[in-house]
């Protein structure tokens, strides 16, 4: 589990980093893995 957390928040960042100039989609990409993460 501890593996599969990392990995997702190493996707997590790299998304962030590509979509930076994207601000509406930057806020949902983050409201949306924090869900998955905590369910």
């Amino acid at each position: 589990m501890g593996v599969y957390f990392l990995a997702q928040c190493q996707a997590v960042i790299d998304c962030l980093q590509l979509i930076q100039n994207d601000l509406p989609y930057h806020k949902w990409l983050i409201r949306m893995n924090a869900q998955i993460l905590l369910f």
